[in-house]
């Protein structure tokens, strides 16, 4: 069996995160799905679908019994074709640069910022490959 398809999907309190990556990552996101569970947005990636989910009621931070109780995600690493123009606009959207850019390898930039969600993301240009 192949894998076929990557789906990544975050809960949150609000649907202004969706509206910060794809203003930031320059993508689109689909019309907003009611769903049993409260709103789902697709935000299609190259490669991989971003999903977010905003329940109807607050979720609570720690540990939790569903996936739809709270909210973020540990990191998402996003390869980007121009790593400046990209943290400029994370930056001038609330978003807090953590570390970089760092050159990992030859030919490998990457930054670490947290979202003004408070999710963390790994932003990557590479020429390799």
């Amino acid at each position: 069996m192949t894998t076929v398809r990557i789906e990544v999907a975050l809960v949150s309190d609000t649907s202004a995160i969706v509206d910060f990556l794809t203003e930031v990552f320059e993508v689109e996101s689909e019309p907003p799905m009611d769903t049993a569970v409260g709103v789902l947005y697709r935000i299609e990636l190259p490669g991989a679908t971003l999903k977010v989910m905003v329940p109807p009621n607050l979720p609570s931070p720690g540990p939790v019994q569903s996936p739809y109780e709270g909210t973020g995600l540990r990191y998402l690493t996003l390869y980007v074709d121009a790593l400046e123009r990209t943290v400029e606009r994370a930056l001038a959207r609330g978003a807090e640069l953590i570390a970089g850019p760092l050159d990992t390898y030859p030919g490998v930039r990457l930054v670490l910022m947290r979202d003004p969600f408070g999710n963390y993301m790994e932003v990557v240009h590479s020429t390799i490959g």
